[in-house]
């Protein structure tokens, strides 16, 4: 795309989801072979442009009885007409799938960008949330290892030991599924950009947006994908080359002549020159084929086109209706994040004072680093849900007015 193509980047500095987006679109492997794609399209249409070769014929007849004759000679020089009545409907097919193979091409290139984007912040968010599972990992350690020893000197009961036990197995759970899900997309990204997983990739982190965006209802938001998307205009672009291939086949359901123009001297010398013209004579094909065929394609793109417009109509709505769910969501998980970690702060207080055990300060900031968790497993969401919204619409969120 060619927005991608003139964004400039910063090698020096973190990549962010934009860099990581123009990068993949410009080396994707696939991207390049879909690429070559259009050379085809337009040779079709450099062939479909072309005026049809006029046909020639030549004959020699030799008398093998009689006498003082001479050899019977003919020639004759011909035109497809057929050829040259369909020509121009042929090459505005030809071109219109050429249109469609460079919006698909655009549409790929737009997909691969948006993959780009949410690859990246799911790998932001994923590291913060591995970060916060180790240190909740460690803490629940800490405080099953205390509890292990109080129970070996008698102090508490066996039964004591199986709640930090059930805690530390979680935090260990939820850190080790953390680092096989940043693994997946790291990978993911990788093979998505076309570099080696020995390239190292150091990622800005995320902006969050989601509350800044006034984003418009999902009728409008459809109005708006109907104009932007690259794939909805490739489609129309193939029910048009559809349409001029009907109007071919049409045509070609009447007898189209082939004229000729004749020079001939038979065996008496008599010479003579004269046009012809041939026909086929639509007695039982008639073209009809051809035309069913036509016209099947284009009701086939035309069933496709609306089906395409319904999905597109049930994604904006589903990540539109989602998007507001998880923003309720998320702000409260936030505030709640924030009164652990004030509730935490003046237990960390009472413990240096001697107010409270240690393992009541461990398992508060535990629960504490819990809910920063959820709330940025929540924030992750929300990027994706925007990034969903961004690429059903076709165009960046911000260049909506």
């Amino acid at each position: 795309m060619e927005s991608a193509r003139r964004h400039n980047i910063d090698l020096s500095a973190p990549l962010t989801a934009k860099d990581l987006a123009s990068i993949a679109v410009l080396s994707n492997p696939e991207l390049k072979v879909l690429r070559a794609s259009e050379n085809l399209a337009s040779a079709q249409v450099f062939a479909a442009g072309l005026f049809p070769d006029p046909s020639f014929s030549l004959g020699v007849d030799t008398p093998i009885n009689g006498s003082g004759l001479v050899n019977a000679i003919s020639a004759s020089i011909g035109l497809d007409v057929g050829a040259l009545l369909t020509r121009s409907s042929t090459l505005s097919a030809s071109e219109a799938h050429l249109q469609s193979v460079r919006f698909d091409i655009a549409w790929a290139e737009w997909l691969t960008a948006e993959n780009a984007k949410l690859l990246a912040s799911q790998i932001s968010y994923l590291r913060k949330i591995h970060h916060l599972s180790e240190t909740a990992l460690a803490l629940s350690h800490e405080e099953l290892m205390r509890t292990e020893t109080a129970v070996l000197r008698g102090d508490l009961p066996r039964s004591a030991i199986q709640l930090p036990l059930l805690v530390n197995t979680d935090a260990r759970s939820q850190s080790r599924n953390t680092e096989s899900l940043l693994l997946v997309a790291t990978q993911e990204l990788h093979r998505l950009m076309g570099l080696p997983p020995s390239v190292g990739l150091t990622l800005a982190s995320p902006t969050p947006t989601t509350e800044q965006l006034e984003l418009p209802v999902t009728d409008a938001l459809f109005k708006l994908a109907t104009i932007h998307r690259a794939d909805l205009a490739g489609m129309r672009m193939e029910r048009k080359s559809a349409a001029e291939n009907t109007n071919t086949a049409r045509m070609k359901q009447y007898p189209l002549p082939v004229i000729a123009l004749n020079a001939a001297r038979d065996t008496g010398n008599l010479k003579t020159l004269g046009p012809s013209v041939s026909i086929t004579l639509p007695l039982w094909n008639r073209g009809r084929g051809d035309l069913a065929i036509a016209q099947a394609t284009e009701e086939q793109a035309d069933a496709a086109y609306s089906a395409r417009l319904l999905n597109i109509y049930a994604d904006l709505d589903a990540a539109y209706s989602a998007l507001l769910l998880v923003n309720k969501q998320a702000r409260d998980a936030t505030e709640i994040a924030l009164q652990m970690d004030a509730l935490v702060s003046g237990t960390l207080a009472a413990v240096a004072r001697g107010d409270y055990a240690a393992s009541l300060s461990n398992e508060l900031r535990i629960a504490s680093i819990n809910k920063h968790i959820q709330a940025i497993e929540l924030a992750m969401k929300q990027a994706e849900l925007l990034i969903a919204l961004e690429l059903n619409l076709g165009v960046p969120l911000e260049n909506i007015k």
